[in-house]
């Protein structure tokens, strides 16, 4: 049985040929190949699934992979990516995921077609502070309504302030419409019902202030 296994770990007959890797948008299988070194061209008998799974892991867009073999030389990579929601800026710009996990910096490569969230310190995010995490988590819902509504593809900042609340910054003309601390579906409901008004007024810059109930105060940008 030893002599065996030994042969099979060692025989080339069984040398890995093909990597099949479903279609991803943000890895390659270029990238696969790469990540997983001599390990691609090994005696698939004596590869480990865990140790391949842990190479492929470290790429910023691997969010899950499962790995399997299928004899005589095929290895099966299933990998779930991680999608990006927004940028931030923490002194280069790194993509969030819809959990709030801070996972690439951002190349000349990568695209920046993305809100950007602001107010959050370096420091508090990278060591995933409680209170951090959770107003982050608050941003993202509401940079999810926000663009599924109003601010459909128009959205370019998303700004957050522990005292003052939260603050949209639409894209084509620099409006801030500042809501505060309101839940998102109240948020998106008073702006839904203000922007058509603002638009009647020519009102496409500066700041639009929604936090008063039945109130809209309209000003210059500051």
């Amino acid at each position: 049985g030893a002599a065996v296994y030994s042969w099979l770990g060692h025989s080339r007959l069984f040398s890995v040929r093909v990597v099949d890797l479903n279609e991803c948008e943000h890895v390659s299988r270029d990238e696969v190949v790469g990540m997983l070194g001599g390990a691609a061209s090994g005696n698939i008998w004596a590869l480990s699934k865990e140790e391949i799974g842990k190479r492929l892991t470290s790429h910023p867009f691997v969010r899950e992979v499962s790995v399997r073999k299928a004899f005589p030389d095929r290895l099966i990579v299933r990998v779930t990516e991680r999608e990006p929601v927004a940028m931030v800026n923490l002194d280069s710009l790194y993509y969030v995921d819809g959990q709030g996990l801070v996972f690439k910096r951002l190349t000349a490569y990568d695209s920046k077609d993305y809100p950007i969230l602001t107010g959050f310190s370096r420091k508090d995010l990278l060591a995933r502070d409680p209170i951090t995490m959770r107003n982050l988590q608050r941003t993202i819902a509401l940079l999810r309504r926000a663009a599924d509504g109003p601010f459909s593809r128009n959205l370019s900042e998303v700004h957050f302030d522990a005292l003052e609340g939260f603050t949209l910054v639409r894209r084509d003309d620099g409006l801030q419409v500042k809501i505060g601390a309101m839940e998102p579906e109240e948020a998106m409901r008073r702006i839904g019902e203000a922007l058509p008004k603002i638009a009647k007024l020519g009102q496409s810059h500066g700041v639009v202030d929604l936090r008063t109930e039945g109130r809209i105060f309209v000003r210059s940008g500051e």
